[in-house]
């Protein structure tokens, strides 16, 4: 049994919060390893271990007990009983992956972590090793870690009036606000096109260029799209593999991306392709405006 994901938006990540809840919810951490201090060492670019980070960490997780997994944005937050935390983003590769024996794991490359459970495993993967795990101790570091955060799509408090307020201000593209996660969060290259598409919108537009009609679908839709992918397992097309064997079949859904040169789904124009705030953006000249 095993849950493995890569290059992860919202969906993605709220999928492995979930599933790890069912799998590591009250479970009992009976010891740790790290194989590449680095990852526990910081979150930027630069990061090197420095004295006795390892033992540290393997210190901060002992006998801990796993209360819940929560997410903030494409953070999870594996929360411990001493109030304690470990703030995991997997950036580009990174997966969090548990397995009922050590033998599952044995001989696999890249595995940086290893928390050995009351019962179980949980380990910690990247091939890219840009992604961070962080013993979090100050129970103020986190707020400040997410200052400046929009809002989270998923939740009932998801408003419209302060997301509306935020795009319209904004002279940069819709595209751009959405990868800034300033106006909402979770959504990464994928969504972001998609979600303009279902809404038919072209993502060059700027934000102040929006109308109250385009603004308010663009609310509804967000929602809307995420939790179907996450119904589906999410959008990761080679490595999100669900604990039965599975993978993701959001990717199965996508209308636009990764589909630049391809017929639209809608109206069969050729969708163009073009390099825009730093990705690649698929988008249909005839259905977006």
């Amino acid at each position: 049994m095993h849950y493995s994901i890569n290059m992860p938006e919202l969906p993605e990540v709220e999928s492995v919060r979930r599933l790890l809840n069912k799998y590591i919810q009250d479970k009992i951490i009976i010891s740790t390893k790290v194989h590449m201090p680095k990852i526990i060492a910081g979150k930027g670019a630069y990061r090197r271990d420095l004295p006795d980070t390892s033992q540290e960490f393997v210190t901060f997780c002992k006998e801990r007990t796993i209360t819940t997994v929560d997410r903030r944005a494409k953070n999870l937050i594996i929360r411990f009983d001493n109030k304690t935390c470990l703030l995991v983003h997997f950036k580009m590769s990174g997966q969090l992956l548990y397995y009922n024996s050590k033998e599952e794991f044995t001989g696999q490359k890249h595995i940086h972590i290893i928390w050995e459970l009351d019962k179980g495993f949980l380990v910690y993967k990247d091939v890219r090793q840009f992604g961070y795990v962080l013993p979090i101790s100050d129970p103020d570091f986190l707020k400040d870690h997410f200052a400046g955060l929009g809002q989270e799509p998923l939740d009932a408090e998801f408003e419209y009036e302060t997301f509306a307020k935020i795009v319209k201000s904004k002279t940069k593209s819709l595209k751009k606000i959405f990868l800034d996660q300033d106006a909402v969060v979770g959504l990464g290259n994928i969504y972001a096109d998609e979600v303009c598409f279902r809404c038919q919108v072209q993502p060059m537009r700027s934000g102040k260029s929006l109308d109250e009609i385009e603004l308010q679908s663009l609310f509804e839709e967000i929602p809307i799209i995420l939790n179907e992918s996450i119904a589906k397992g999410g959008t990761t097309k080679y490595t999100h593999t669900l604990p039965d064997g599975e993978i993701g079949q959001f990717s199965q859904t996508l209308q636009v991306y990764g589909r630049g040169g391809e017929p639209c789904m809608c109206c069969r124009t050729t969708l163009e392709s073009t390099k825009h705030a730093g990705r690649t953006t698929v988008y249909c000249s005839s259905c977006q405006k």
